[in-house]
This record gives structure tokens, sequence and C-alpha cells, in this order.
């Protein structure tokens, strides 16, 4: 039961690292089309 929840754990914190990285990648984007369209 330990290990399911240590890998369910270990789940969730690789999306949410993935979700933050393409969060970033996008906001990084965005920035720059907004600086060049300035």
């Amino acid at each position: 039961m330990i290990y399911f929840w240590h890998s369910l754990l270990q789940t969730i914190l690789f999306a949410l690292f993935a979700f933050l990285t393409l969060f970033q990648g996008r906001l990084s984007i965005v920035v720059e089309k907004f600086h060049s369209s300035i």
C-alpha cells in the first residue's frame, strides 16, 4: 500500500512539473509576441 501512494505521489509531482514547464514555455512565447508588437 505504501508503494502505491509513493508511485501516485511521484506521478502527481511529474505531471505538475511537466505542466509548469509547458506553462512557462507558453508564457515566454506570449511575452515575446507582446514585446515585439510594441
